[in-house]
């Protein structure tokens, strides 16, 4: 008997029709939903029969020789989708996070949306996005906004959606978080892009829109090996680093940063 599960992440809702072993992560509860009258962008299914040698199909993932999961198909338009597994596993919760994490990739690329290496929160009704490499700050400027006051919330430390929808870029926060274990399933307009360094003191520096591009698109995940993904993705991470105010921050990890910050924008509102 298969069973239906609704998520909505990035403001794309998924449908699984799974028979359900054992349990959801939990970082997947928050953008859990019940399922209204809201048509699902992608529905996926389970089947235990071999892959068809030939389908007209984009294949997503493989899986090695061992491992229960033989392959993930989704059609061409990424409405609908089929999991298929060598053999029927005893527990399948450890499929449903990399596949919908594959699900919800692909689907933002026709929904004006990508996955950026950033954290991001919202902060007095303002959307903040923290660009950077690995080792850049971005969870230890979550946790500073986090531990702060109650009057931010962190969409995620790691891994953040955009989306333009209709004139208006938004942040979306994703389940997929790093250390700091912060996510919410909120979401609110991309006021601000901050692009991280540590310091010696709090220094904030505007950028032009081509300076924040050549320090946007290598945190940006677009998809290289699907040409037609990447021409819809490409233009949009562009036009964010065009419209969107973007700063240079270096800083330091302490709590008078989150006043800093919080200073400048009051001045220059």
């Amino acid at each position: 008997m298969k069973e239906e599960f609704f998520f909505n992440i990035g403001g794309c809702p998924i449908l699984f029709q799974f028979p359900h072993h054992g349990q959801f992560p939990k970082r997947l509860t928050p953008f859990q939903k019940v399922r209204r009258r809201e048509r699902p962008l992608c529905t996926i299914r389970t089947s235990y029969d071999l892959p068809p040698p030939r389908e007209n199909s984009f294949r997503v993932s493989g899986a090695s020789p061992n491992s229960p999961v033989r392959a993930l198909l989704l059609n061409e338009r990424l409405t609908r989708g089929t999991l298929y597994l060598r053999r029927k596993p005893k527990d399948l919760s450890s499929f449903y996070w990399p596949t919908l994490y594959l699900i919800v990739y692909h689907v933002l690329t026709k929904q004006k949306g990508f996955f950026i290496h950033a954290s991001s929160l919202m902060d007095r009704g303002k959307g903040f996005l923290f660009v950077g490499p690995s080792g850049a700050g971005k969870t230890t400027m979550a946790r500073l906004f986090h531990h702060n006051n109650k009057e931010s919330v962190v969409l995620n430390d790691d891994r953040t959606i955009v989306r333009k929808m209709k004139s208006t870029f938004r942040l979306f926060g994703s389940p997929w978080r790093s250390s700091g274990l912060m996510a919410s399933a909120d979401s609110i307009p991309l006021s601000a892009i901050f692009f991280l360094s540590h310091g010696h003191k709090n220094r904030l520096l505007r950028l032009t829109p081509k300076e924040a591009v050549q320090r946007f698109l290598p945190q940006a995940f677009l998809p290289p090996w699907n040409l037609e993904g990447c021409a819809r993705s490409l233009p949009l991470a562009l036009e964010v680093c065009e419209k969107i105010p973007s700063y240079a921050l270096a800083f330091i990890p302490h709590h008078d940063t989150v006043p800093f910050l919080r200073g400048f924008f009051k001045k220059h509102d």
